[in-house]
């Protein structure tokens, strides 16, 4: 699923947004939507990882389901608890894409890192069909 470290205990941190989504981890905590104007946008906060557990964690994947084969994921990678060691974008929010549905019905896609947004960062990808 990805890049792997030579230790078994390091560093400490999650798949990003689209691998957990495609494993359907967190999916009691997560929000698809479709690419605005179509579903008029979401608005939320979107929590760590590591804050699943929390009752106030009521999103921690985003889904922007598009009309294409290219998904996009978002999610928030807090460096603590189960995320500590982080290596990439700590305490930023995170956009990857999938070429594909990006689930294990669907078979295993590959990701790619789109953003590294820190707070009232913006991204504005080149092209979502349905928008």
């Amino acid at each position: 699923m990805g890049f792997s470290y030579g230790y078994s205990d390091y560093p400490v941190m999650c798949f990003n947004a689209a691998k957990s989504w495609q494993l359907g981890w967190y999916s009691d905590k997560t929000v698809t939507v479709a690419p605005a104007p179509a579903d008029n946008g979401w608005s939320g906060r979107v929590y760590g990882i590591s804050d699943y557990g929390s009752s106030a964690a009521t999103t921690v994947l985003v889904k922007i389901d598009t009309t294409s084969d290219t998904d996009y994921y978002i999610s928030f990678n807090r460096a603590a608890g189960v995320n500590i060691d982080t290596v990439e974008a700590e305490n930023q929010v995170v956009i990857q894409t999938t070429a594909g549905e990006g689930d294990l019905n669907n078979g295993y896609e590959e990701s790619e890192l789109e953003a590294k947004l820190s707070e009232s960062g913006t991204f504005q990808p080149s092209t979502i069909p349905g928008r």
